[in-house]
C-alpha cells in the first residue's frame, strides 16, 4: 500500500483502508462507518477535499440501508459541515 506525501498517519488509515478491502460489499452500514472514519482522520490531517469525498460516501452508503431519518444522518451532516468550516479557515486546499 502507498502513502503520498503527508498522508495521515499510516497505521490509522492503512487499518481503515484494510477493512475496506475486506469487508463484504454488501454490509452498507459498516462500509458507511468506515468511510466516515477515514474522513475523520483526513479531516484530523488537513485533507478536506479528500474528508468530504469519505463522508458523501458513507451518506450514499447510509441511505441504501436506513431511512433518511435515522441516526446516521446527523453527525454525517454535522462533520461535513464542520470541514466546509475548516476550508474556510484554509483556502489552499
Amino acid at each position: 500500500m502507498t502513502f503520498f506525501v503527508g498522508s495521515p498517519s499510516p497505521s490509522r488509515y492503512s487499518y481503515h483502508i484494510m477493512l475496506l478491502e475486506y469487508l463484504p460489499p454488501k454490509n452498507c452500514l459498516d462500509l458507511g462507518n468506515l468511510h466516515n472514519n477515514l474522513a475523520r482522520i483526513l479531516k484530523d490531517n488537513d485533507f478536506y477535499h479528500c474528508a468530504l469525498d469519505r463522508y458523501e460516501i458513507a451518506e450514499k452508503l447510509y441511505l441504501k440501508s436506513v431511512p433518511h431519518n435515522h441516526l446516521y444522518f446527523p453527525p454525517t451532516y454535522i462533520n461535513i459541515g464542520n470541514v466546509y468550516c475548516l476550508k474556510g479557515k484554509h483556502p489552499q486546499d
